[in-house]
């Protein structure tokens, strides 16, 4: 693959730039979360100035109310009038910026909706597997890049997530919550753009804004230390992670309610315009309801948010101690978690009746066989790229290499247990194979074995398809073929 010519195709493309528009690393300020951080450092000293005007104005006021001198009438009324129209400017100022957060949001977050759904059930399965796979392939292969790319892109990757099983849920009739009850007999009233417009796009900003308050300058105070020279993702101990999580918590509400708050209707109906604020007023109300109960969600609305979460800091983790061969094992703290009744078992069971174990995208190494059904004696790649899977320990993947050598257009196929090398019994099975024979394998599957021959064991457990995703003319994995 030395030869090739790194590119990205257009979905990539579109993929990246809602990456950078939630969160990037890069030097121009301008995604989601820049703007949030933003908003908290200009906070006090916007709070501060809003004071001082309103006192400016109560106080000419003041004055123009206890004024028994005819002759300052006109000036006392031109000072008021003055500090009035400064007030009211920078009010203006405000509900403009906090309008345009909120315009740039749900504008993403509809985007990022349309991206994931297709013309029918079908479709828009492969598209969520696409959205989803695309996103883990994208991670670098060095531990402490992957980690730092992490930190920045599984806001997306959670709120697909939280996407995909909120609608399994619903389609299961195992929500209860009258906000999306009615919501639901609306939209199979008036088509699906009801759901879309009250339920999804809410669920999207929240999923995407879930770590916001982690931003505020309190929190950062705590991730980084008093002087800002420490680690952010560095483990904090019991009492800085409890202060985090309750400052995060207080400011996400406050930077959705304040920052970004109610919609601002345009028209001149005002039956229109009241029908629309309540609107405005209930989504909110279901946005914080979420937020809070993903907090505790026990068999709650909250689980939506929650377990794709938990879910989304093993398999996209930006902890330092991060492994790329732990991502399978997300449901072993999912299921932990249920134990403790944090969250709910049927959400979990919905959530891996959905992925299956092994998340979109990731790579499996496998034994494949003859035409008889016996063991070839070596080992071949493919990547998991549907969702859905018959049995959740038997991921659909597409085969990437044939007879050890990479191809482009590989079948699709499910890997039964007996095949995968993640489980220690079907590795022992090639251990009588020579060392020779298998670094002649691995030098065959490693474009840099020579570099990278040290880094691993001679019969992987898994493997990491970021090089091979590289090429454009590789991307295509959820392309329909005969399963």
């Amino acid at each position: 693959m030395n030869n090739k010519i790194f590119s990205d195709s257009a979905f990539i493309k579109t993929l990246k730039v809602f990456l950078t528009t939630v969160h990037h690393s890069g030097p121009i300020q301008d995604s989601i979360y820049h703007e949030a951080i933003h908003y908290f450092q200009n906070e006090p000293l916007q709070t501060e100035q809003l004071h001082n005007l309103q006192q400016d104005r109560n106080t000419a006021l003041h004055e123009l109310e206890n004024n028994d001198k005819d002759s300052l009438n006109t000036k006392l009324k031109n000072k008021l009038a003055q500090a009035d129209q400064l007030l009211k400017k920078f009010k203006l100022q405000i509900r403009e910026e906090r309008l345009a957060r909120l315009q740039k949001i749900k504008m993403l977050a509809n985007e990022i909706i349309d991206f994931c759904y297709g013309d029918n059930l079908e479709e828009t399965n492969i598209r969520f597997a696409k959205v989803l796979g695309c996103q883990l392939l994208l991670v670098p292969t060095s531990a402490k890049a992957a980690v730092r790319y992490n930190h920045c892109n599984k806001h997306l990757y959670r709120a697909v997530l939280s996407l995909k099983l909120f609608d399994q849920l619903l389609a299961e009739g195992l929500i209860k919550n009258k906000f999306v009850s009615e919501s639901y007999a609306l939209s199979l009233n008036n088509g699906s753009d009801e759901i879309k417009q009250r339920i999804h796009i809410p669920l999207v900003i929240v999923s995407l804004l879930l770590d916001i308050g982690n931003f505020h300058p309190d929190a950062q105070a705590i991730l980084t230390g008093p002087e800002g020279k420490l680690d952010e993702l560095r483990a904090l101990d019991n009492d800085e992670r409890i202060a985090l999580l309750k400052i995060n918590y207080q400011q996400t509400i406050n930077y959705i309610t304040e920052g970004l708050g109610l919609d601002q209707y345009i028209g001149n109906s005002k039956a229109e315009k009241a029908e629309f604020d309540q609107l405005e007023i209930q989504k909110i109300s279901f946005i914080k309801d979420l937020l809070l109960k993903s907090v505790n969600p026990q068999q709650g609305i909250g689980n939506v948010i929650k377990v794709p979460q938990i879910y989304t800091s093993i398999v996209m983790s930006s902890k330092l101690n991060f492994a790329y061969n732990t991502v399978p094992k997300a449901f072993l703290i999912l299921d932990k978690g249920v134990e403790r009744n944090s969250h709910s078992q049927i959400a979990v069971d919905t959530l891996l009746k959905i992925t299956g174990l092994y998340p979109q995208g990731f790579g499996i190494t496998y034994i494949p066989k003859d035409d008889n059904g016996d063991d070839l004696p070596r080992y071949e790649y493919a990547i998991v790229n549907r969702l859905y899977p018959d049995d959740p320990h038997a991921p659909l993947c597409r085969i990437v290499t044939k007879n050890l050598t990479f191809v482009s257009n590989g079948d699709d196929v499910t890997l039964n247990t007996s095949q995968n090398l993640y489980y220690p019994a079907n590795r022992k099975k090639l251990e009588q194979i020579s060392p020779e024979r298998l670094k002649e394998i691995l030098s065959k599957l490693w474009s840099n074995f020579e570099q990278r021959q040290q880094e691993t064991s001679l019969i992987p457990s898994c493997w990491q398809p970021q090089e091979y995703f590289s090429y454009a003319k590789h991307q295509n994995l959820w392309n329909k073929t005969v399963i």
